[in-house]
C-alpha cells in the first residue's frame, strides 16, 4: 500500500510509489545494483536512490505528480466534510493517510512485520543445542547455547535426564556424551544472553526425567531464575498463537501440558495426529525428519487407486501440513541416522508450512548454509521469518499451482580465490519443490594466477516456485586428474532475494564463515515466456511508470470530484423536498 502525504516529493515517497508501480526485481533501466557489502535489501530507499537522481538530472517534472498527490488530500478533505469517507473505497494502491501525525504515529510503532502470529514465521531452531561436537561422543557444554543465542537461534532444545544429584542433567541420552547440570543451563547459558527487548524465545523440553521430584525441582528453577521473562497465560482466553511483537521479552516454555502444568501454555507439546487434519492451535508437534518423509508419502485415501498414487499423495498430504502449519507450530528434526550430528534437509518442512527445523548448528553443511541463508537475508537475520504468501493463504491451500513462475539466467562471470587453484568450475544449485530441483556447472578453466579465474558462462533454470526455494552457488576445483573435485567456497541464497543485474556474492568457507573471495555473476530474471505466443522486443521506461502513475492519480481526483458534486446534488434535492413536500 502507498501512503501519500502532504509533503514535498521526498525520495522516500518516490520509492514507496515506485515499489507498487515498478517492482525492484522487474527494474530494468536504472542500473540499480545489490551490493552485498553495502546495501541489503531491507533498506529500499537507498536501493530506489540511484533512480532518483536519475530522474533529478532527467527531463521528468516530478512537481506536476506531486501536484495531484496534494490536489487529491485536498479533495479528500472536501469529501469528508460532505459525508464520512471510507477508504476502503479507494483503490489499495492509493490509499490516504489524513495527517503527518498519523504517519509518525505508525513508523513509532513496533514493527508491524512482527504482528502476524508465530505460526505464520519460520523460526531459527537448534538441535541438541548443548552440544559442539557429534551426538556420540561429543561434550555437553553451556556455551553451545550462548553460541546458539548468539546466532539468533530462537527454539533451543534442552534434552532433560534425571541427575544424580536430585535435579535435572542435560546430555543425550544411549550415547557417552557428557552431563552438564540443566539448573547451569539457565542461570549462565539462557539468561544472561535474553533481553527484554528480544523476540520470543521457545525452550523445547526433550523430558525424559522418571522422576517427579527432580521435574518439580527443575520447575521451581525455571520459575526463579528465568522469572520475569516466562511466558505465562491463560491460553483459554486466547483465539490463536500471540504474535511476536507481543510476546517480546518473553521465553516460552514448549513441554506437555500434563507434567509441566501452567508453564507449558500456548505450546503444549504432544504427539503429531496423522488422523486429524487440524489439532488446536496451543499443541505442538515435533518429527524426525524420517517422520515426516512418511507422513507425506502415506496417504488416508480408502480408495486404493488413489492411495497407490504417490504423486496425489503427496499433494494431499502437503495441502494438510499447510493447514495445520497455518495455525500450530510443528517443530522437526535430524533422524537418528545423522549419528555424527549431521544435518538433515530443511526445505521439505519449510515448504509445508512446519516453523522449526532444528538444525545442528555445529555441524557446518550446504543443508545448514542454506537454512541460515533463509534467516540471513530477511528480517536482518533476527530468528524470524515470514512464511511465504502461499503458505499463509488458505485458497493456496488446494493445490501447488506455481504462483509467480521465473526464468533465471546467471552469468557466472570471474572469481577471487582465497589460495591458489589450477583447475576450478562453478555448480550451481538450484533447490526447493521437487519440479525445480536442478544442477547445473560451468565449464572447468585454468586461470595464470590460480586466483581469479573468468568463466563467462550462462545457466539457465526455469524455477516454478521461486518463493520456495534457494540458490547454491560453489565455486568446486579439480585435483588429482579430476578424480576427486572439492569445494573451495560457497554462497546460498533464497530465491526470492535474487535481484537482476551484476553481484558480487561474498563467499564463505567450509565452516561457513566469510573469507576474502567473491564470486561475480549477473542475474536476469524474467517471466517465462508462453509457448506459442511470441514475445517482441521493448522495455518499460521510468517515464512510463510516472505517466502510468500520473493517469491513475488524476482518475482517482476525478472519481473524487463525481463523488463529491453526486452527493451535493443529492443534498441539494433532499432540501427542496422538504422545502415544498
Amino acid at each position: 500500500m502507498i501512503i501519500l502525504t502532504a509533503c514535498t516529493f521526498t525520495a522516500k515517497l518516490f520509492t514507496q510509489m515506485l515499489q507498487f508501480f515498478w517492482p525492484l526485481k522487474q527494474e530494468q533501466n536504472a542500473a540499480v545494483r545489490l551490493q552485498p557489502e553495502e546495501e541489503t535489501l531491507n533498506s529500499k530507499t537507498k536501493i530506489f536512490q540511484p533512480v532518483l537522481d536519475e530522474l533529478q538530472t532527467a527531463a521528468v517534472d516530478l512537481r506536476e505528480i506531486e501536484e495531484i498527490a496534494k490536489n487529491t488530500l485536498s479533495l479528500k478533505a472536501e469529501l469528508d466534510e460532505t459525508i464520512h469517507f471510507d477508504d476502503s473505497e479507494m483503490p489499495d494502491e492509493l490509499q490516504i493517510s489524513n495527517t503527518e501525525e498519523e504517519r509518525d504515529e505508525q513508523v513509532d510503532k513496533m514493527d508491524p512485520y512482527f504482528d502476524h502470529p508465530i505460526s505464520h514465521y519460520y523460526i531459527k531452531g537448534s538441535h541438541n543445542t548443548y552440544l559442539l561436537g557429534n551426538q556420540l561422543i561429543g561434550e555437553s557444554t553451556i556455551e553451545g547455547y550462548r553460541r546458539a543465542m548468539a546466532n539468533n537461534c530462537k527454539c533451543l532444545e534442552l534434552d532433560l535426564q534425571d541427575g544424580p544429584n536430585g535435579s535435572p542433567v542435560i546430555h543425550h541420552r544411549w550415547t557417552m556424551t557428557s552431563k552438564i547440570d540443566a539448573r547451569n543451563v539457565l542461570r549462565y547459558g539462557i539468561k544472561p544472553n535474553f533481553k527484554s527487548s528480544d523476540l520470543p524465545l521457545i525452550l523445547s523440553m526433550d523430558d525424559n526425567i522418571k522422576s517427579d521430584e527432580q521435574r518439580n525441582v527443575f520447575i521451581q528453577d525455571i520459575c526463579q531464575i528465568l522469572d520475569e521473562f516466562i511466558y505465562i497465560t491463560d491460553y483459554k482466553e486466547l483465539k490463536c498463537l500471540p504474535s511476536p511483537n507481543e510476546l517480546r521479552g518473553k521465553i516460552i516454555i514448549m513441554a506437555p501440558r500434563s507434567k509441566w502444568g501452567q508453564l507449558a501454555n500456548i505450546c503444549q507439546a504432544v504427539p503429531y495426529s496423522q488422523s486429524s487434519q487440524s489439532g488446536t492451535w496451543f499443541e505442538v508437534s515435533s518429527l524426525s525428519e524420517n517422520k515426516l518423509r512418511r507422513l507425506l508419502q502415506t496417504s488416508l485415501e480408502p480408495n486404493t487407486a488413489l492411495r497407490n498414487d504417490k504423486r496425489g499423495t503427496e499433494t494431499h498430504q502437503k495441502k494438510n501440513l499447510r493447514q495445520t502449519t497455518a495455525s500450530q507450530l510443528i517443530r522437526y528434526y535430524p533422524g537418528g541416522q545423522h549419528i555424527l550430528s549431521g544435518n538433515h534437509d530443511p526445505i521439505p518442512g519449510m515448504n509445508v508450512g512446519c516453523q522449526i527445523a532444528a538444525m545442528n548448528m555445529q555441524t557446518h553443511s550446504s543443508q545448514l548454509a542454506i537454512y541460515e541463508s533463509k534467516f540471513r537475508e530477511n528480517a536482518g537475520n533476527c530468528g524470524y521469518v515470514l512464511k511465504p504468501e502461499i503458505l499463509l493463504n488458505s485458497h493456496e491451500f488446494q493445490d501447488i499451482i506455481p504462483v509467480h513462475p521465473k526464468r533465471i539466467t546467471i552469468k557466472v562471470m570471474k572469481g577471487i580465490l582465497p589460495d591458489k587453484s589450477k583447475t576450478t568450475f562453478v555448480s550451481v544449485r538450484v533447490d526447493g519443490e521437487k519440479k525445480d530441483k536442478m544442477k547445473k556447472k560451468t565449464k572447468k578453466v585454468k586461470s595464470d594466477d590460480g586466483l581469479s579465474p573468468e568463466w563467462n558462462e550462462e545457466l539457465v533454470f526455469d524455477v516454478q516456485h521461486p518463493e520456495l526455494g534457494f540458490a547454491l552457488f560453489q565455486i568446486k576445483k579439480s585435483m588429482y586428474f579430476g578424480m576427486r573435485k572439492s569445494t573451495v567456497a560457497s554462497y546460498a541464497i533464497p530465491i526470492d532475494k535474487m535481484v537482476n543485474g551484476i553481484s558480487s556474492l561474498i563467499l564463505h568457507d567450509q565452516n561457513l564463515e566469510n573469507i576474502d573471495a567473491t564470486l561475480s555473476v549477473e542475474i536476469k530474471i524474467e517471466d517465462p515466456k508462453p509457448e506459442g505466443v511470441e514475445v517482441k522486443g521493448g522495455t518499460i521506461t521510468i517515464k512510463d511508470k510516472l505517466k502510468e502513475l500520473k493517469g491513475k492519480l488524476l482518475a482517482l481526483c476525478e472519481a473524487i470530484k463525481n463523488k463529491i458534486f453526486a452527493l451535493k446534488q443529492k443534498g441539494a434535492s433532499s432540501n427542496i423536498r422538504k422545502e415544498h413536500p
